[in-house]
């Protein structure tokens, strides 16, 4: 799913203009890469979690060159998903 039909479906589910939604999912965005720049971490209950982590610099190899490389260190985002929405994706047996 991409962003065009969530903007979609929520606009027909709660009577909104489209444009409305690009706004507010805009802002929400925005919000949460400015919270997670500054080492917020971002909860949606039932949902799951955002966090910002350091990685590491790594010498690793360049496959098409087989010499070595060095990345430096950056930061990423990682998603720890809730219990309920495991439980949602994985239906017990």
């Amino acid at each position: 799913m991409n962003e065009a039909e969530i903007v979609k479906k929520i606009s027909d589910r709660f009577f909104l203009t489209q444009t409305e939604v690009e706004e507010a999912l805009d802002y929400i965005t925005g919000k949460f890469a400015r919270e997670l720049k500054k080492g917020e971490r971002i909860y949606l209950r039932n949902f799951g979690s955002l966090s910002k982590v350091k990685r590491k610099k790594r010498r690793v190899r360049n496959i098409d060159t087989g010499r070595m490389i060095t990345i430096p260190e950056y930061y990423t985002i990682e998603f720890n998903p809730a219990e309920l929405l495991q439980k949602k994706i994985n239906p017990e047996g």
